[in-house]
């Protein structure tokens, strides 16, 4: 007969100690309170016939009942993470086909049994987060199939016994162990088994633990070798810090002289700026275009508002006919005087560039202004040279040029009708006679030959 019995609250009904044909006991994982029954153990035929007995995560409490001993066929004795105290008895280690016994979490107290009578079938023993004490019995080394020994967060004291099984998995952490680590358990394997046992020592680092080598300082020689390394990097850290903040500061010098020194401004007006702060604000985000040789960038300068600097560069230093070409746009530049032409302030350079300073008109292009302003051509004369008697003919010249300067040639008049248009205002008119209706009038030759469509100045 197997029970299983969940969700439980309460003690365990005595009437169950009284079948016979009880197999399995499982009653993990409820709330079930009180001692264990006594009448689980005295049952001869309940005795003989049990094989698994699973009371995991519960609450009982008191002592395991020293009538175990007759459970000679149990192989699985789960009773972890209850509140079970006093000693292991004696008696526990007498069921010779036991193979699993796990009593971690409890509240277990004092030294093992130092005599297993029969263990023989044992292979997992966990007796893990108890109050256990006194030495790791020497008996525990001669278990022929144990795999796995947990005996981690007690108060074991003395030395690991130095015959152990061939164990798979060991954890003798958070004790009082002392002594060396049996050769057998010093590789990576077992490289978290023995922490937290300030008595013990190995003969390699990979264990986490000191080095017997060392004797007993070790532990203070490595705290002392691991403060010497910190201070050793905080030195190194500060040096490090000081020798940047000196190359930072010796590059913001350099610079900065290389602002002061390496440009040359040539003035053609009276300034209220000089070269550092005309090279200073020439980022990408003033850009206003870009040209043949290099961009054009919008500067706002005291006193004078924004002004229009043209960079002339290339990838290495400027060779003769950027120079020529930079030169002779200087020259011609400076010494023009027109209302509609902007002026020319200043030009700066080094070994690799040079800028042109212009004066700047907030959205003052003469290409939008030719294409989107509808004028009279009577509007683009000269007011000095316009007289009223000779408007139509001055029109008409205007027009002329506007016709020789177009962009095709097929577009343009010939010299011959050119000439012959010109010479028409030369000859005297008669009374009453059409200067439209002339042969070369200027009129009809605002008309595309090729397309035949009109020219007019004002889509210019």
């Amino acid at each position: 007969m197997v029970v299983f019995l969940m969700g439980l609250e309460s003690t365990i009904p005595p009437e169950l100690g009284r079948s016979s044909k009880l197999k399995t006991f499982h009653v993990a994982n409820n709330s079930l309170v009180g001692k264990l029954p006594e009448n689980l153990c005295y049952f001869e035929k309940l005795s003989s016939n049990i094989s698994r007995f699973e009371i995991a995560n519960n609450q009982f409490s008191g002592r395991i009942p020293s009538g175990v001993s007759s459970w000679t066929n149990v192989v699985v004795f789960d009773a972890s993470n209850n509140l079970l105290n006093g000693s292991i008895p004696q008696e526990i280690t007498s069921l010779p086909k036991l193979t699993t016994l796990l009593l971690d979490q409890n509240q277990f107290n004092g030294p093992l049994p130092s005599d297993i009578v029969s263990w023989k079938s044992l292979v997992i023993l966990n007796l893990s987060q108890n109050k256990l004490s006194g030495q790791i019995p020497d008996a525990i080394g001669k278990l022929p199939v144990l795999g796995l020994l947990d005996l981690s967060e007690n108060e074991f004291s003395g030395k690991i016994p130095s015959q152990l099984p061939r164990l798979t998995n060991l954890n003798l952490s958070s004790n009082h162990l002392t002594g060396t680590v049996p050769g057998e358990f010093q590789n990576q394997v077992f490289a978290t088994s023995f922490l937290a046992n300030s008595g013990l020592c190995a003969d390699t680092p990979i264990l986490n633990i000191a080095l017997c080598n060392s004797g007993i300082q070790s532990g203070n020689k490595g705290s002392s070798w691991s403060i010497g390394l910190i201070i050793g990097l905080v030195v190194a850290a500060i040096f490090l810090a000081f020798v940047a903040s000196f190359l930072i500061i010796k590059a913001f010098k350099k610079r900065k002289e290389g602002l002061d020194n390496s440009w040359k401004l040539i003035s053609f007006q009276r300034l209220s700026f000089d070269e550092t702060s005309i090279v200073s604000s020439m980022t990408e985000q003033n850009i206003i275009g870009s040209g043949g040789y290099g961009m054009v960038y919008r500067v706002d300068v005291d006193g004078l508002g924004y002004v229009a600097v043209k960079k002339i560069w290339n990838n290495k230093k400027l060779d003769d006919k950027l120079r020529s070409s930079f030169c002779a746009e200087v020259k011609i530049l400076s010494n023009i005087r027109h209302n509609n032409i902007v002026r020319l302030l200043c030009c700066i350079s080094n070994d690799d560039s040079m800028l042109l300073v212009y004066e700047y008109l907030e959205k003052r292009s003469l290409d939008k202004w030719l294409r989107t302003k509808r004028i009279n051509v009577e509007e683009l004369l000269d007011k000095d040279v316009m007289e009223a008697s000779y408007l139509d003919e001055m029109c008409t010249v205007f027009k002329l040029g506007v016709m020789c300067t177009a962009t095709l040639p097929s577009s343009r008049p010939s010299m011959k009708e050119v000439t012959q248009i010109l010479l028409s205002f030369a000859e005297p008119l008669a009374y009453g006679q059409n200067k439209v209706g002339h042969n070369y009038d200027a009129d009809p030759l605002l008309k595309n030959s090729k397309s035949d469509t009109r020219l007019d100045v004002d889509d210019m």
